[in-house]
């Protein structure tokens, strides 16, 4: 496989949607919040589902599935969701509050952002700046609102590169810089929030998360897809059997997937595909197209921590 090879983007897209159920994130959030040992500083609320419907948002709280959250909203406003969690903000203060906000709009399409709120002081990422601008102009005014119904002393927004600009307009991390395209910016929302909010459990202070996010804005644009299945989509299939088996079990699904794969193989048996020929083609597609980290670190979440602390410092 070569770099040129769109075989990958298949699979890509088809994680994109294992990524989109809920069911997923909150297995993998809660995993590294376990081996991590951060259950007592940080508490997952999962992810938020906002709906436009009739120029009004309809708000769907989830940990099932996404098609059975859109048909079952909570009856409450967001705001109103909120305060009915005030208390639990109250009793578990010392804990920072992390979650995702996915809203769902113009029938099929969605965006995901992902937010931190630790005593009063509330701060979002958005990976999709400029291209996906729904996130700026109605998820987080009406993220931010709802907050301040309850306590919101600071808002911090994050998620802008600020070493690349795309005719003259500020960039996120799905910024792919592909020259000739008219959106050049990949799909990976779902995945790249999720892949931040992750990553806070490693960090050794919630001060620098900005510090990290332009870290990830220094990797080459037409790099970052790489750099997301090397670091966060592979090792979430190697490292964990059960999410590579449904993985596999969707993608078998596929029947345009199988006849690309066949082929691929010099065949015409739309044989099903075996879960270590998923994580060869994947690993392939890295080494053809993402050479730039040695292959001995494309796997690997840290390990071992450093004493962390979770209060902020203004």
């Amino acid at each position: 496989m070569t770099c040129s090879d769109s075989f990958h983007t298949e699979m890509a897209q088809e994680f994109i949607y294992f990524m989109n159920e809920p069911q997923n994130r909150n297995y993998l959030v809660n995993y590294h919040l376990k081996v991590t040992s951060q259950t007592e500083n940080f508490k997952w609320l999962g992810t938020w589902f906002l709906t436009e419907k009739k120029n009004k948002l309809v708000f769907y709280d989830n940990n099932t599935s996404q098609n059975q959250t859109n048909e079952n909203p909570t009856g409450l406003s967001l705001s109103d969701y909120l305060k009915k969690k005030k208390g639990l903000f109250e009793l578990e203060k010392q804990k920072i509050f992390v979650f995702t906000v996915c809203l769902l709009y113009e029938e099929n399409k969605v965006h995901y952002l992902s937010f931190v709120y630790h005593k009063g002081f509330l701060t979002s990422f958005d990976p999709g700046i400029q291209f996906y601008p729904k996130g700026q102009k109605i998820v987080i005014p009406h993220i931010k609102n709802a907050f301040s119904q309850v306590d919101l002393k600071n808002y911090t927004n994050m998620g802008v590169c600020k070493n690349i600009s795309w005719k003259n307009f500020p960039t996120g991390i799905q910024f792919n810089g592909k020259k000739g395209s008219l959106f050049p910016a990949d799909s990976f929302c779902q995945t790249w929030t999720l892949f931040f909010i992750i990553r806070i459990f490693y960090l050794d202070n919630i001060e620098c998360l900005d510090d990290y996010v332009q870290k990830l804005c220094k990797i080459p644009p037409k790099h970052r897809e790489f750099y997301l299945i090397s670091f966060f989509v592979l090792p979430s299939l190697i490292y964990h059997s059960s999410l590579l088996k449904k993985y596999s079990l969707q993608l078998n699904k596929k029947t345009t997937f199988l006849s690309s794969f066949s082929f691929l193989r010099g065949q015409n048996d739309n044989k099903k595909i075996k879960s270590n020929e998923i994580l060869s083609i994947l690993w392939n597609t890295i080494e053809s197209c993402f050479p730039i980290c040695e292959k001995k670190t494309k796997f690997s979440f840290p390990t071992t921590k450093t004493k962390k602390t979770n209060e902020r410092t203004r």
